[in-house]
């Protein structure tokens, strides 16, 4: 019995919420209060117009709850003829996008619905979410998606829909991402391409080079007087053979078709658009520092030519990149660089926390790993910088000493002339670079003990300044406001992520501490010796970039590896 999808959780995601609705707290509110107690609503919106986005989380104390609102409100109209779709939240992105137990449903009938497809799927197995995908205007696009709890749901609907779903559903078929679909076209290439062709080759000659290695279906041979050089494209009858041709002839120097004095050129044929991407790609960002613009968070469906699409009006883009992984996924971040740098000063100005395909993207200036990494050196060192200076205290001389007339034995003096006893204090740690509620001073030592000069019949004390006596230390500052006011803004139910909206009503000292908090409690369970210093070296990036990486453990783990990097190679170098 394979294990669940989704496990037992107290918060649920509602879907396909009206953008235009009014106050959509208070009627998701009033919905879902009816079956339990509300911890948390959250409905999520766009940064810069805080205008609804279509989706929000609602989170209850008790999960039975939770249980109950799904079969009570799911597909339900919140509005007349706007049905929402809830299921339950899945916090993990990776677990989220992956498509696990998900089918796509071809369908015949274009008035089908997603309640439609959960009363006809629902009797293979317990269904998280279906879905009808629709245009701008809400009419059906012929299909959509089922997603089961478990995989021998899926798989049982995989083996039986055909027989009994009817006339309304065509076809039924496993999940497959575009990205995945795209990739699967690299093991399938049967188009050759080849150049550096001596002038005069023919057909004959090329194919008598390459019908060793497998049967050809076609071939065009350039002979058209715009062609610089003579390039032929090859289309053989299976991927093996297109592969070896590639693998005997690319780089050769010995064949009879060969261009003198070069080497022959054997690689897939690709499209003039994918060409063009790889040699985009290829440039590098010391040759565009200031013009080329780094862009994450992405939705998972844009492409490259889509992210062209967003950037073009703001001027001359010289080159567009999507980054993907190596099975052709989007990593959902890229790169955009112009022609100038006052055109992508404004698209940075105007598309940095904008709101693209329901996700506020973000967008800096990008850098290379080493040029990140020098910066963090210099953070750090002027951080040490600082530090000394806080703890190093300036030094004058008194001609003379100070008396005055005390009761013998008395510890009390003057706060403007104490004795200077440093040195003789043992060493302490430097101060964490923020301060925490949860983190107490400690308490001043106590004050040296006068040394007492007695005259003879009375009670005076003399007090003797040292040889190089130092101005006293101002008094200490009192201790930080307490953020109780910051904490009662967020008070996250049940885990819920820390997110820019919550911090949008706060001050910056607030901000700073309650990210610093939480930025010091996640690090000491990864580096507890060095806690305080990646503290404060992380609390240097900006805020979006802060929230990212409370909320994903992989990018905190890195980050705090990367800084651990850098705190090394300064030790060394001092």
């Amino acid at each position: 019995m394979d294990a669940p999808l989704a496990q037992r959780t107290s918060s649920l995601y509602v879907g396909d919420l009206p953008v235009e609705m009014n106050n959509p707290e208070e009627v998701l509110g009033r919905l879902f209060g009816s079956v339990g107690p509300v911890a948390s609503i959250r409905v999520c919106r766009d940064m810069n117009t805080q205008r609804s986005l279509g989706y929000a989380y609602v989170n209850f104390q008790n999960p039975a709850d939770a249980e109950k609102a799904i079969e009570s409100f799911n597909y339900t109209d919140i509005i007349p003829g706007h049905s929402i779709r809830i299921m339950p939240s899945m916090r993990d992105p990776i677990l989220r996008r992956a498509g696990i137990n998900n089918l796509y449903v071809k369908i015949a009938d274009r008035s089908l619905t997603a309640r439609d497809l959960r009363d006809i799927f629902s009797r293979y197995g317990k269904i998280l979410s279906t879905k009808v995908t629709c245009d701008t205007n809400g009419k059906s696009l012929g299909y959509g998606f089922v997603q089961f709890e478990t995989a021998e749901g899926a798989k049982t609907a995989l083996e039986k829909s055909v027989e009994s779903l009817g006339e309304a559903i065509i076809a039924v078929a496993p999940f497959v991402r575009k990205a995945e679909r795209l990739a699967q076209e690299e093991k399938k290439f049967v188009n050759v391409y080849v150049k550096n062709i001596k002038p005069g080759t023919t057909e004959d000659e090329i194919r008598g080079e390459f019908n060793k290695f497998g049967e050809l279906k076609s071939l065009f041979l350039s002979g058209h007087p715009q062609h610089q050089t003579m390039f032929c494209i090859l289309s053989f009858l299976t991927h093996d053979a297109a592969v070896a041709a590639i693998e005997a002839m690319h780089n050769s120097v010995s064949s009879p078709i060969l261009l003198p004095d070069s080497k022959l050129f054997v690689c897939r044929a690709l499209k003039k658009r994918d060409r063009q991407e790889i040699a985009q790609s290829s440039q590098t960002l010391y040759q565009s520092q200031g013009r080329n613009l780094y862009i994450k968070h992405l939705d998972e469906s844009v492409t490259r030519e889509k992210l062209e699409e967003l950037f073009s009006p703001f001027g001359k883009i010289v080159s567009c990149v999507l980054m993907k992984d190596a099975s052709g996924v989007s990593r959902e971040f890229g790169f955009v660089c112009f022609e100038a740098k006052e055109i992508a000063d404004t698209a940075l100005r105007e598309m940095n926390g904008k709101t693209v395909f329901g996700k506020p993207l973000y967008v800096s200036y990008a850098e290379q790993k080493d040029m990140r990494s020098r910066i963090l050196h210099e953070k750090i060192q002027r951080m040490i910088r600082q530090q000394h200076q806080r703890t190093t205290m300036p030094m004058t001389i008194l001609s003379k000493p100070w008396t005055r007339n005390y009761p013998a034995n008395s510890v009390f003096r003057p706060p403007f002339m104490q004795p200077f006893h440093a040195r003789r204090q043992p060493p302490h740690p430097p101060p964490p670079m923020f301060m925490t509620s949860s983190m107490q001073t400690p308490p001043p030592p106590p004050p040296p003990v006068p040394s007492q000069l007695m005259n003879h019949g009375t009670n005076r004390t003399y007090y003797t300044q040292p040889h190089f006596p130092v101005p006293p230390l101002p008094p200490p500052p009192p201790p930080p406001p307490p953020i109780h006011s910051a904490q009662q803004v967020w008070q996250g139910a049940n885990g819920e992520a820390l997110r820019e909206s919550h911090l949008s009503n706060l001050s910056p000292e607030e901000k700073r501490n309650i990210l610093g908090e939480r930025l010091f409690s996640k690090v000491m369970e990864i580096q507890p010796n060095q806690a305080a210093k990646i503290t404060g070296m992380l609390l240097e990036m900006e805020t979006a970039e802060i929230l990212e990486i409370l909320n994903t453990s992989s990018l905190l783990t890195a980050k705090v590896e990367e800084a651990i990097v850098v705190l090394r190679q300064h030790t060394n170098r001092v």
